[in-house]
């Protein structure tokens, strides 16, 4: 991995540290740091801050907002054949669908 990756990586991680206890701050890190991972073209680092997103709007009670990023992310994960990726955005997927009731939808 290299430097930009590794900097990238940890802003994505500092967004998440922080999604509930302050999901304002979260969201502008995250923001920034899916900037980067458009400049260098890196979805895998694009995945990871459509779950930081997709979490912000879960903290924040805005369902909508928080599948669609969801969404967002399983789409880059399964095109990278990512599973890590893949296994993270479903369960927030099936957490979102759960807590509308949808349960076989989750």
């Amino acid at each position: 991995m290299d430097n930009n990756s590794k900097e990238l990586f940890k802003l994505i991680d500092d967004g998440n540290t922080i999604v509930h206890s302050d999901p304002r701050k979260a969201y502008e890190i995250t923001k920034e740091a899916l900037k980067l991972a458009e400049a260098f073209n890196n979805k895998s680092a694009m995945g990871y801050c459509f779950i930081n997103f997709a979490l912000i709007y879960r903290s924040l009670s805005n369902l909508a907002n928080w599948v669609e990023y969801g969404h967002h992310a399983l789409d880059i994960f399964m095109e990278l054949n990512e599973e890590e990726g893949i296994v993270v955005a479903l369960n927030l997927l099936s957490c979102a669908y759960f807590h509308v009731g949808l349960y076989e939808d989750s």
